[in-house]
């Protein structure tokens, strides 16, 4: 087990570290979610407020796995997992439409591989056009 360093904390059966940086006056804390690592800063100079956030934040983020939310909701992959996730349910239910095949062809094709890492804020018309002409090439012909 690593050695933990003397402004660390460890909260919930070791769950959820509180720790502070060299450089920072802040406490930040790490836990981990399915498999999903989450370092978050509490945003808080006082250790014991910090420690409140922390077990605050890990609770909801547990919540969020708990209910099929995504973990790390920022990434367009995140959401888009979880709508493929979500039309496969009800295609395995026999609820699904038909179409959700196809939807979920294109997505892993064409948005993950292009969009994946990218904030979804950041999504803009500029990035769309870029999208569009990015997927031109790469079936070779316009839709």
């Amino acid at each position: 087990m690593a050695k933990l360093g003397a402004d660390t904390h460890v909260l919930l059966d070791g769950e959820v570290k509180v720790y502070k940086r060299g450089n920072s006056k802040r406490w930040q804390a790490t836990f981990k979610i399915d498999e999903h690592w989450v370092r978050i800063s509490t945003g808080k100079r006082d250790l014991e407020e910090a420690k409140t956030v922390a077990r605050d934040q890990y609770l909801d983020y547990k919540f969020r796995s708990k209910h099929d939310l995504p973990i790390v909701t920022k990434r367009f992959e995140d959401v888009a997992r979880l709508a493929i996730a979500d039309m496969q349910k009800q295609l395995d239910a026999g609820a699904g439409r038909k179409v959700f095949k196809d939807y979920i062809k294109a997505i892993n094709l064409y948005f993950i591989p292009f969009f994946g890492k990218t904030f979804t804020t950041n999504i803009d018309h500029e990035k769309i056009q870029a999208f569009n002409a990015w997927r031109v090439e790469q079936i070779g012909r316009e839709l």
